[in-house]
C-alpha cells in the first residue's frame, strides 16, 4: 500500500470524514482537513502534501481556486477538484489551474480511488521529468557552448545562457524569432523555411566556422553544429543550434602566425647581416689587393702625369667603396664604436641646425624634445647616423610638397610585450628607454616595401644604394634597441627608434692601438724582417710587394701552421708578423696566442676588414701592438710599421 499523504479541503464535515475513512483504508495518510482556504494555505505549508483533493466552494466564500492558483505559481503538489458544480465557467476556470483530476459530487468510490492513483502517479512522473529539465538546465547554463533550439519553423525557443552572451540577444527578445535573426552568419544564405519546416534534411545553416554577425554588428569567430531534434518516432519537431566562441583561438593563431612572421624576418635579416658581414669583410681583402697594386703604380710614375690623375680617380673610387663596405659592416653589427653616455637631444638639435639649410619654407620642421631625458649608451658617431639618414629620408619622402616633419624625444618604459612588433623587438630586456620619434607628411610606403627596408640594398629611390636604413637598422641593434616603423602610402611615415636608457657607468677597455695615415720612414741599415700569414693570396701579394718596396725581407705564410712553423727555432729570425684576424683552421685570435707563447716580445700587427672596436669587443684578451683595419692604404702600412718596429724603423 502507498504511504502518500493527502490533504483534504472541504467545509462538509461529514464529506471530509468519509474521505478521510476512505483514503486511510487505501493506505494514505490524511495529515489535515481544512475548511477555508486560509486553513489550507497553513496546512500544506506545515504538511507538505502529496496531493490535495480540493473543494471548489469553501466555508468562509473563499474557494478552491485560490489555493489551486497559489500552488501552480509557488508549488508542485498537485490537485483534484471535488465539487458539485460542473457549469461550463467552473470548468473553465478549473482548467486553467491545471489539475490532476475533476470529480463530481456524489462521488463513487472506486472513479475516485483510480483518480488518486493516476494523480499520484502522474505527479511522481512529473517530477521525475522537472528534475530532469532542472538538470539539463543546468548543464546548459554552465557549459561554455552558446546552445539554441528552434521549433519546425526555426522559431527560436530557447537560448541558454551563453548564447545570450555570444549573441547579444537576451532569451527574452530573441524568444519567437526567427532562427536568421538572431544567429545570422555572415555570407550564409539561409535555408528556404518553406522547405525546411518539418525536414530533418534541410538545415537552417551550414555547419562550422563562421562569422557571426552579433546584435551590435560586431563579427565574432565562431564554430557551430546543427543537428535536427526528432521524436521516437523520427518526426522532426525542432532545431538545435550549438556554438562557441572562437575568438581566442582565432586571436591566438593569428599571434603565432605573427611570431612566425617575426621570427622568420629576423632570421632573414640575421642572414643578410652574416652575408653582408661576410661580403664586405672580403671585399675589403679584395680592395686591399686592388689599392695596394694602384698605390704601387703610383709611386713609379713622374708627378704631373695624366696617368698619376687618372689612378688618384681609381684611389678615390676605392674609397668610396671601402665606405659601402663600411655601411654594410655597420648593418652587419661588426661598425667602428666608440660606447659612452650620450644626450640624444644633443644629436637632434645639431642635426636640425644643419638640416634646416635644406628645407624650404613648404617645409615645417618641429622639435619636441623632453627636457628631462636621461642618457643613452652609444657611440655618438653611429647615432649621428641614425637620426640624420631618418631625417633625410623625411625631407625625401615630402618630395616637392609641402609638408611637415616633426622630431619628439622622450623617456618611455618599454616590455618585450609592447616590443613584439616592432623590428629587434625580440632583443628587448623590459626597462627604461629613449624613444626618439621622426614623422613625415610624406608619400608614405606601402606594405611590401615596409617589410624590405632594412634590407641591404634595397630601395625605392632612383639613385639610392639601400644601405641607409640598413646601417640604421645594424646601429639600433649594436645598440640593444629596438625601431617601430608606422606607415601607409599617401598617409606619412613614422620612425620610433629605442635605445636603452644608461643605468650606469662604462668599463674601459683597452683595444689594440690603431694606426692612422703618417709620413712615410726613413730607410733603415739593419733591413728587418717581416712574415705576413693570410689565407687570401692577393692580398698576401700585395702586401709582400709594397714591404719589399719599403726595404724589408718578407716571408709569407698562407694559414696558421705554415706560419708557427717559419717561426720555429730553426726558422728565419722575424722581426715582426703581420696577421689576418679570420683564417680557416688556425684562427687568427688562437695563432697569436700561440706565436705569444712562442715569442714572447715579437711585436704583431692585427690585420682586418672589422673595425678594431669590434675586434676589441670580441677578442679583449688579444694585445696586438697595433691594427690595421683593411683596405689597407700606403700611408696606415708605413703609419703601422713605426708603431710596430719604432719610430727609427725605415726603408
Amino acid at each position: 500500500m502507498s504511504s502518500a499523504s493527502i490533504l483534504i479541503v472541504e467545509d462538509e464535515v461529514l464529506i471530509a470524514r468519509d474521505l478521510t475513512y476512505l483514503l486511510e483504508d487505501l493506505g494514505y495518510s490524511v495529515p489535515a482537513v481544512a475548511a477555508t482556504s486560509e486553513e489550507a494555505l497553513a496546512a500544506i505549508a506545515a504538511a507538505r502534501p502529496d496531493l490535495v483533493l480540493l473543494d471548489i466552494r469553501l466555508a468562509d466564500d473563499s474557494n478552491g481556486f485560490t489555493v489551486a492558483e497559489w500552488l501552480q505559481e509557488h508549488d508542485a503538489i498537485p490537485v483534484i477538484f471535488l465539487t458539485a458544480h460542473a457549469d461550463e465557467a467552473t470548468i473553465a476556470h478549473a482548467q486553467a489551474t491545471s489539475p490532476y483530476g475533476y470529480i463530481l459530487k456524489p462521488f463513487n468510490e472506486r472513479e475516485l480511488t483510480i483518480t488518486v492513483q493516476l494523480a499520484l502517479a502522474k505527479s511522481a512522473s512529473d517530477r521525475q521529468l522537472q528534475a530532469r529539465e532542472r538538470l539539463f538546465a543546468t548543464i546548459l547554463r554552465s557549459i561554455d557552448d552558446g546552445v539554441i533550439v528552434t521549433d519546425t519553423a526555426h522559431q527560436v525557443t530557447y537560448l541558454n545562457p551563453r548564447a545570450e552572451q555570444i549573441s547579444g540577444w537576451s532569451a527574452e527578445e530573441a524568444l519567437g524569432q526567427p532562427l536568421p535573426e538572431i544567429f545570422l552568419i555572415q555570407g550564409a544564405a539561409p535555408a528556404d523555411p518553406a522547405k525546411a519546416a518539418g525536414s530533418a534534411d534541410v538545415l537552417p545553416l551550414p555547419p562550422g566556422e563562421a562569422l557571426l554577425v552579433v546584435r551590435d554588428g560586431v563579427l565574432r569567430p565562431i564554430e557551430n553544429t546543427v543537428a535536427p531534434i526528432k521524436d521516437e518516432r523520427g518526426s522532426l519537431y525542432g532545431i538545435v543550434v550549438a556554438f562557441r566562441d572562437v575568438t581566442e583561438r582565432h586571436n591566438a593563431e593569428a599571434e603565432r602566425r605573427r611570431l612566425e612572421r617575426k621570427m622568420l624576418e629576423t632570421q632573414r635579416l640575421e642572414s643578410l647581416g652574416i652575408l653582408a658581414g661576410g661580403i664586405a669583410h672580403d671585399f675589403n681583402n679584395i680592395l686591399t689587393s686592388v689599392l695596394g697594386y694602384v698605390q704601387l703604380t703610383e709611386e713609379q710614375l713622374a708627378p704631373g702625369s695624366e696617368a698619376l690623375e687618372t689612378l688618384r680617380q681609381a684611389c678615390y673610387g676605392l674609397q668610396r667603396a671601402g665606405d659601402l663596405t663600411a655601411q654594410l659592416l655597420t648593418y652587419a653589427g661588426h661598425g667602428h664604436s666608440v660606447i659612452r653616455p650620450i644626450l640624444l637631444n644633443t644629436i637632434v638639435r645639431d642635426l636640425t641646425r644643419l638640416l634646416r639649410g635644406r628645407l624650404a619654407n613648404r617645409v615645417s620642421l618641429t622639435l619636441e624634445l623632453s627636457e628631462e631625458l636621461p642618457l643613452v649608451l652609444g657611440d655618438v658617431t653611429q647615432l649621428n647616423q641614425v637620426i640624420l639618414n631618418l631625417l633625410t629620408n623625411a625631407l625625401e619622402a615630402l618630395g616637392e610638397e609641402p609638408g611637415t616633419i616633426l622630431v619628439r624625444t622622450e623617456e618611455l618604459p618599454l616590455t618585450p610585450a609592447q616590443a613584439a612588433d616592432m623590428h629587434l623587438g625580440e632583443q628587448i630586456v623590459a626597462g627604461p628607454y629613449v624613444c626618439v620619434t621622426v614623422r613625415d607628411s610624406g608619400c608614405g610606403i606601402g606594405q611590401d616595401a615596409r617589410a624590405k627596408i632594412f634590407e641591404p640594398f634595397f630601395t625605392t629611390k632612383r639613385d639610392g644604394h639601400g644601405l641607409g636604413l640598413a646601417a640604421v637598422y645594424g646601429i639600433v641593434r649594436a645598440h640593444g634597441g629596438a625601431i617601430d616603423v608606422d606607415s601607409a602610402p599617401g598617409a606619412g611615415t613614422t620612425f620610433r627608434v629605442y635605445l636603452p636608457v644608461s643605468v650606469g657607468p662604462i668599463a674601459a677597455t683597452a683595444p689594440p692601438v690603431a694606426v692612422a695615415p703618417g709620413a712615410a720612414s726613413a730607410p733603415a741599415q739593419q733591413c728587418p724582417a717581416l712574415l705576413v700569414i693570410d689565407d687570401e693570396p692577393e692580398m698576401r701579394a700585395v702586401l709582400m710587394r709594397m714591404l719589399e718596396r719599403l726595404g724589408f725581407r718578407v716571408y709569407s705564410a698562407t694559414d696558421g701552421a705554415a706560419g708557427l712553423a717559419l717561426l720555429a727555432a730553426d726558422g728565419p729570425q722575424i722581426d715582426g708578423v703581420f696577421l689576418d684576424l679570420t683564417m680557416p683552421g688556425i684562427s687568427g685570435p688562437e695563432l697569436m696566442r700561440a706565436i705569444c707563447q712562442l715569442r714572447p716580445t715579437l711585436p704583431i700587427a692585427l690585420m682586418s676588414g672589422y673595425a678594431i672596436e669590434e675586434v676589441a669587443a670580441r677578442h679583449s684578451e688579444l694585445r696586438p701592438r697595433c691594427f690595421l683595419q683593411k683596405p689597407i692604404t700606403r700611408a696606415a702600412l708605413d703609419a703601422a710599421l713605426r708603431i710596430l718596429l719604432g719610430p727609427e724603423t725605415a726603408v
